[in-house]
């Protein structure tokens, strides 16, 4: 009786540490980087941060930048909105250097966004 008990916990024990490997093991991962150009005004920048939470910032005629680390499988996203006339957005999502994705836009009030799973 005890040989049986042991061996179905056993059983179970192994059972669960192979069901939840990935919290024990690195899963893959490299640099995500943001990229927002502003030409002719400004902007509202939203964006998915290194905890997963969203965050904003304003940006006027410039380059912003925003690097951390991600995990593949994780959602990665960066959204402007210009707050004048005429303004140029441009938006780049990269992941371990290779562009995921980009997007252009001049327009009055302009609303642009980017967003990958990482691969």
């Amino acid at each position: 009786m005890k040989n049986a008990i042991f061996f179905s916990l056993l059983i179970i024990f192994i059972f669960i540490f192979s069901c939840n490997n990935d919290k024990f093991e690195y899963k893959d991962s490299g640099i995500v980087k943001y990229e927002v150009s502003v030409s002719g005004g400004g902007c509202v920048i939203t964006f998915i941060n290194s905890e997963g939470k969203s965050d904003h910032v304003c940006c006027y005629d410039s380059l912003w930048e925003y690097s951390f680390v991600g995990n593949r499988g994780d959602f990665a996203y960066v959204c402007a909105q210009a707050d004048s006339l005429d303004v140029t957005l441009n938006l780049k999502l990269f992941y371990q250097e290779q562009l995921l994705a980009e997007s252009v836009i001049k327009e009055d009030h302009a609303l642009l966004a980017v967003q990958e799973i990482l691969p």
